[in-house]
């Protein structure tokens, strides 16, 4: 009778253990790796980019011989989450969207606000807040069938990992989902969003043209609504006032003529807050450190140095200036002001609209570091 029992009890914790009930195959999965989000005729248009699970996965005999296959499908709905639902009417098997790796929105979905457009994105556990996030003027269908190089998986676009061409040239920072909506939702916070386009030009394969991505800008983002955007040209300031900065090239003139290229490193700055009874005054201190990449007129050291400084002096300045046509306080004044002067932020800036003018920035000293001048022997 023992041996029964035991028996027995065996036979019901076999029963009880977990298996694998719910288990999908993963070539029966389609895996949705970029979402496209748009808005036209009071319609939103959701677009999914698919993938053949070949391309992404490791080719043992080397680059793949054709294009990775790309399926982008399209559903439209009078909400984000209908649209989304209108994908499974013609999906031949099971969607899974965890492994969202970009998100892109049009410039209509942006000018509609931000304080819903994601609701459905951010309700949905299968979507993780990892991805990174762009908008963008161009044709989302377009822009997410850009190929990659030699081939492979459009995965290894900049659009699924910017940080590779952030390290060598950075520019505008890009921003995860996550990022994205903690400053979106912060008052006085700015959101700067970096926007894609597709440049047909840059690269030939074979002599034909081997269109790729390029950020092209950033559309500017506060108290929830859009601002504007603009291009990359005006916002060469906002690299230095970036402390995640890496490496950005900075081309010094003499009397209009260049004279060499610096390669500046890892800003770091301080705002400096004034109070007089009045709206704030501010005052930013640059630090950087960089070396001499290219140098075409012999030209002293501490003389290239005081060209770069005052170049990068007039970029911040620019920048600042460019962003007050679209009313934005583009290097976040105005947070800085939240933080540490509540009553006054409130005041001044929550029920007067934007307090920061062009006389609102007055000093900017930038003190920059030379450290080798990148020749190999002196």
């Amino acid at each position: 009778m023992r041996r029964v029992y035991k028996w027995l009890g065996i036979f019901i914790m076999l029963i009880g253990l977990s298996g694998c009930w719910d288990l999908h195959e993963i070539q029966n999965i389609d895996y949705i790796t970029s979402l496209g989000i748009d808005f036209s005729n009071n319609q939103y248009t959701v677009y999914a980019q698919t993938l053949d699970f070949s391309s992404v996965a490791k080719q043992e005999s080397g680059k793949p011989k054709e294009p990775a296959l790309i399926w982008i499908g399209k559903g439209q709905g009078s909400t984000l989450n209908i649209a989304m639902n209108d994908l499974y009417n013609t999906a031949q098997q099971r969607l899974l969207w965890n492994h969202i790796t970009h998100i892109v929105v049009s410039e209509n979905a942006l000018k509609r606000g931000t304080k819903n457009l994601f609701e459905a994105v951010e309700r949905y556990r299968e979507i993780r807040f990892t991805p990174w996030i762009y908008g963008t003027k161009e044709n989302i269908e377009q822009l997410l069938t850009t190929p990659a190089f030699y081939n492979l998986s459009p995965l290894l676009n900049i659009s699924h990992e910017p940080e590779e061409n952030y390290r060598q040239k950075s520019l505008v920072q890009p921003i995860r989902f996550v990022h994205f909506l903690a400053d979106n939702l912060e008052p006085g916070r700015t959101v700067i969003l970096p926007s894609l386009k597709i440049n047909p030009k840059q690269w030939t394969k074979n002599q034909k043209p081997d269109p790729k991505l390029q950020l092209d800008g950033a559309f500017v983002i506060h108290e929830q609504k859009l601002q504007g955007w603009l291009d990359i040209e005006h916002l060469q300031g906002l690299r230095w006032l970036t402390s995640e900065t890496i490496r950005s090239p900075l081309k010094i003139t003499k009397d209009g003529k260049t004279v060499g290229v610096l390669s500046l490193e890892h800003p770091k700055f301080r705002i400096t807050e004034k109070l007089d009874g009045g709206p704030p005054s501010y005052s930013i201190l640059v630090k950087l450190s960089g070396n001499i990449v290219e140098l075409l007129e012999q030209t002293d050291e501490s003389l290239l140095q005081k060209l770069a400084e005052k170049k990068v002096e007039e970029e911040i300045r620019s920048t600042f200036i460019n962003a007050l046509t679209i009313e934005s306080d583009i290097y976040h004044l105005e947070y800085d002001t939240y933080l540490n002067h509540y009553g006054i932020w409130k005041r001044i800036f929550q029920q007067q609209g934007l307090g920061i003018t062009k006389t609102s920035l007055k000093e900017i000293n930038v003190k920059i570091q030379l450290n080798h001048s990148g020749m190999l022997s002196q």
